[in-house]
């Protein structure tokens, strides 16, 4: 009987410790979804300034490399800008441009591209040459222009009037002037900017060897001009050697492309 007795008081004793354990662990459980929370948000908050903040940051960051060096450029200067496949290894991405300042004027410079950057035809429909009905006038600011520049760098990169050159040797017809933002230089654009034939020869990429840009022992290229070349289908051209043809090349055949572009070096460059 007393046996019966003490164990019923100890059932009547545990049933409060039995409450105070339950209740303990609802405690915990509150504690661990309130704390799950927590580190929810924390991590929320990481991401949100690792997926946003930061890659604006080093965006601004990037944008403010290339504009003091466009501002202290001088001519004979080479700046980078914007960024194209070079390589030919499609797996690490495009490779900064390298452009020569051919000229500084006021508050912008005229740039050219270091090295020819791509093969392509002058014009690939028909094989007519005036400049402003050629295939490679839109690729250049369609195709290149949107491909190339961020869109901090296409601030820089201005709306220039291009005129269609005419040449003097065999007076063709050159097309009429167009108002663009990437174009090629003409004959009389390298016969003011380059001082002999050894500085307007140009290398290729090793992407644009692999489009089809052959080269010299001397692994120079030839390029375009955008000055019509001895009749309606052919284009002039830099040979390799860095003479000026006049000729030119049928319009329809590719070769090395360096484009030219005006940017500002001014205070109008979105900081």
């Amino acid at each position: 009987m007393r046996k019966q007795e003490s164990d019923e008081r100890s059932t009547v004793q545990a049933r409060p410790d039995e409450k105070r354990a339950r209740s303990g662990k609802w405690k915990r459980r509150i504690l661990f979804a309130v704390l799950f929370l927590f580190v929810a948000a924390g991590l929320s908050g990481a991401a949100y300034l690792m997926g946003v903040v930061l890659p604006r940051h080093n965006k601004q960051a990037a944008n403010d490399t290339f504009i003091p060096a466009l501002r202290a450029a001088q001519v004979g200067d080479y700046v980078t800008l914007g960024s194209y496949e070079q390589d030919n290894d499609l797996s690490d991405g495009a490779e900064p441009i390298e452009w020569l300042v051919l000229a500084r004027e006021d508050e912008k410079l005229l740039l050219l591209s270091r090295y020819a950057l791509d093969c392509m035809p002058f014009n690939g429909s028909d094989g007519l040459t005036a400049w402003d009905y050629s295939s490679i006038l839109p690729w250049l600011n369609d195709t290149f222009y949107t491909s190339a520049f961020s869109a901090p760098e296409k601030t820089a990169v201005l709306v220039s009037r291009v005129e269609a050159d005419r040449n003097t040797l065999f007076d063709t017809y050159p097309g009429k002037a167009t108002d663009s933002r990437v174009f090629l230089l003409s004959i009389a654009d390298v016969d003011t900017y380059f001082r002999n034939e050894e500085a307007r020869c140009c290398f290729p990429t090793a992407y644009a060897v692999a489009q089809g840009t052959k080269t010299a022992e001397s692994g120079t290229c030839m390029w375009w001009l955008r000055t019509p070349g001895y009749d309606g289908s052919a284009a002039a051209r830099v040979l390799a050697d860095g003479t000026v043809s006049f000729i030119g090349q049928p319009a329809q055949r590719t070769l090395g492309v360096r484009p030219a572009i005006w940017v500002s070096c001014g205070e109008n460059i979105a900081d």
